[in-house]
């Protein structure tokens, strides 16, 4: 009898701590793809400053475009990473809008079919 007293307190504190812990593991990730995010941004634009050129995707961050001023490679990893739920980080240069280019992470484990509401942009804090 006692040791089904343990367990169902034992039960009792995942039920209610475990969707807590889920919710922060979660908001952890979420920091960790923003901050990856800026580090792209700062790359972004070191390489903007040197070449005057946005790059065309991410992977040129890692290679020489063939311009005098280049000072790259400006990630120190050649292999662009994945966000914290394994999906590709979202880059595009815009020709129009008010900011030169895209860059975001979906924000889930779900990918593309996640709300864009959840999209975690690299313009979202200026907005």
């Amino acid at each position: 009898m006692e040791i089904m007293i343990v367990v169902a307190i034992i039960g009792l504190f995942v039920a209610i701590g475990g969707p807590a812990i889920y919710r922060k593991f979660n908001e952890a990730k979420k920091t960790n793809a923003r901050l990856v995010i800026n580090g792209f941004k700062d790359a972004i634009q070191h390489y903007y400053d040197h070449t005057y050129q946005y790059p065309q995707n991410l992977k040129d961050l890692t290679k020489d475009p063939g311009v005098k001023k280049w000072d790259g490679p400006y990630l120190e990893k050649k292999a662009i990473p994945k966000d914290p739920w394994g999906k590709t980080y979202q880059y595009t240069v815009t020709e129009t809008g008010k900011n030169p280019y895209e860059l975001y992470s979906y924000g889930g484990p779900k990918g593309k079919s996640e709300p864009k509401k959840n999209n975690i942009n690299v313009w979202e804090d200026e907005e």
